[in-house]
């Protein structure tokens, strides 16, 4: 392993464990979040862009792939933006 990737192994390490503490740290607050941070509609938007856009780059078959689970996806969004 030369130094670069030794530095990137580390940043990485370090990023992961910061990302954990604050899950840690921040997990009583998870009730709270709705009201802290309300669902965005932007989520929705992203999601119909997404499919949009797939469609316009000649992939049909996989935004219709992606549509047959669009009832699920609506549900995580729901899910993320609620910190559930």
């Amino acid at each position: 392993m030369n130094n670069t990737q030794e530095v990137i192994f580390i940043d990485t390490h370090i990023a992961t464990g910061i990302s954990e503490l604050l899950k840690i740290s921040l997990f009583p607050l998870t009730p709270f979040q709705a009201r802290i941070d309300p669902p965005s509609p932007i989520h929705d938007w992203l999601l119909e862009h997404a499919q949009q856009t797939l469609r316009q780059d000649g992939q049909p078959n996989t935004a219709l792939f992606f549509s047959s689970f669009q009832m699920d996806l609506n549900q995580g969004l729901l899910w993320a933006d609620n910190g559930r």
